[in-house]
């Protein structure tokens, strides 16, 4: 397939770079439905997480269509057709560039984000180094620290082509070569931000902490309690024993003694 390209000096053709991409998008989605289908537990864990997400249904037998859709999400996409849109050089710099130039690995790094291109050009005139990200309808700015996340090499002879601008250079050889190196980078991750964590199962916390000098007055003030006023315990502070020890057994005493 044929795309074409203008970079603003020239307009340049690339026959065959896109089908380089979605070759390797391919091949990890067939590699997935064997997973899906002997249904891996953590692949079937994250397909379970994203259909909800994305509100898919979900199928009574897994198809290449269903691992196409999955393996785009891990890489940042909507869908397939989001993916073969973006890497095929079809957008354009105000469509959803999907989110492959970004990692949550990068949460602890110091980003700039911005909402238009011209605001990020702006920044990147002043100061040092830096190098230009989309981000869905977005922008990030970051420096060197942010390309050794992502897998990729600051010092490459491929940013110099591009300008250090993913933007600007869409579509553009060295702008292909590193999706390439972005895509390899990510290999053996799922999803390559941010994998969903198992539901927490649930405790109470009072149960594991060690009672402290209330708890066991509160107990004694139980112990000579009437039935009719054990609500004191919801009113003054639910408060459980740890878990495995015995429950005190004055919690089940009669009526108190009264001296004459």
């Amino acid at each position: 397939m044929n795309t074409v390209f203008s970079s603003g000096a020239a307009t340049l053709e690339f026959p065959s770079r896109c089908d380089e991409l979605l070759r390797e998008i391919k091949i990890r989605a067939r590699l997935r439905l064997n997973d899906l289908t002997n249904e891996s537990p953590d692949v079937i864990f994250y397909a379970r997480w994203i259909s909800r997400r994305q509100r898919w249904a979900w199928p009574a037998k897994w198809k290449l269509n269903h691992a196409l859709n999955i393996v785009c999400t891990e890489l940042g996409f909507q869908d397939w057709e989001h993916a073969r849109h973006v890497l095929g050089g079809q957008a354009k710099p105000t469509d959803d560039m999907g989110g492959l130039w970004y990692d949550f690995r990068c949460q602890p790094l110091l980003n700039n984000w911005f909402a238009s291109y011209a605001e990020a050009r702006v920044f990147c005139k002043h100061g040092a180094t830096r190098f230009l990200f989309p981000y869905a309808r977005q922008v990030v700015v970051d420096d060197e620290n942010f390309e050794r996340m992502l897998g990729l090499d600051p010092e490459s002879p491929l940013w110099e082509e591009t300008r250090r601008d993913l933007l600007a250079s869409y579509g553009t050889p060295a702008w292909r070569a590193l999706c390439h190196l972005r895509l390899t980078a990510t290999r053996g991750r799922l999803p390559i931000g941010r994998r969903p964590a198992a539901p927490a199962r649930r405790f109470r916390v009072n149960s594991f902490r060690k009672p402290s000098t209330y708890d066991k007055s509160l107990r004694n003030v139980q112990r000579r309690q009437p039935r009719c006023l054990r609500h004191f315990r919801s009113l003054a502070g639910k408060t459980r024993p740890r878990s495995g020890t015995r429950r005190p057994s004055g919690l089940r005493c009669s009526r108190p003694k009264y001296s004459s």
